[in-house]
């Protein structure tokens, strides 16, 4: 009977976190150079030295952000919780980055996962529910394709072995061997086939315009000149 009782202790036990404290934060100044529609929410760097972790990681808020932050890990996945406690709601949207000091996360081999606030239109009231999104490592902040990202690839106008579109597809101008746009499409979480950034070139191959996807599934697009000057005069940024 002990030795029963010892094992389901032991498998409550497991399925509770391990307890997690914020110890630090530190919000930046607003990026007053970026456009937050055309940057999306990522995973800047995560480390752990000692029993402490330090995150940072980029976000699109509202520009008078007063933010309170908790940390839970649960089988593999750190939630990130943040909830805007500011007494005022500013009417724009700024660029920032958040650092995180915790202690409570055994390493760095999760998956990190954004809960925010978000007005439940299910209801009449003026309710919020909490959603969730996952924040994956970028190496730049734009949800733009980068030229290289553009042109790595080999093959084109794929399938897999359930015939959903996958990597890189073209649409040719009609009696041309000449690219009009190229997709690049991905698998998401529900199986679904999706596009994740379209090109479009004119007949001479000079890109006329890039669109991106953004994190509530809608797209944003800069044409050739706006396309050029952020990859261009902001190489350097993150």
């Amino acid at each position: 009977m002990m030795k029963y009782f010892t094992y389901i202790l032991f498998t409550i036990l497991s399925g509770l976190s391990i307890a997690q404290e914020v110890i630090n934060t530190s919000l930046s100044s607003c990026d007053s150079k970026s456009n937050p529609a055309y940057i999306r929410d990522r995973l800047i760097e995560k480390e752990l030295k000692n029993d402490t972790l330090f995150l940072n990681v980029g976000l699109v808020l509202n520009c008078c952000p007063s933010l309170n932050t908790e940390l839970t890990y649960r089988n593999d996945t750190l939630f990130l919780k943040i909830t805007d406690e500011s007494d005022i709601t500013c009417m724009c949207e700024c660029c920032f980055e958040l650092q995180i000091k915790a202690i409570g996360v055994p390493d760095t081999n999760f998956t990190l996962i954004h809960q925010f606030e978000t007005l439940d239109l299910s209801t009449e009231d003026f309710t919020y529910k909490i959603e969730g999104r996952e924040l994956r490592y970028f190496k730049s902040k734009y949800i733009f394709p980068s030229l290289e990202e553009m042109n790595d690839f080999t093959e084109v106008n794929l399938t897999d072995s359930k015939g959903r579109k996958v990597g890189i597809w073209d649409i040719l101008y009609e009696e041309t061997e000449k690219v009009k746009y190229r997709r690049k499409y991905f698998i998401n979480d529900q199986g679904e086939s999706k596009v994740s950034w379209i090109v479009r070139f004119d007949e001479e191959g000079s890109i006329e315009e890039v669109c991106g996807s953004t994190k509530e599934n809608t797209s944003a697009c800069v044409e050739k000149y706006g396309y050029d000057k952020l990859f261009n005069n902001n190489s350097q940024e993150k």
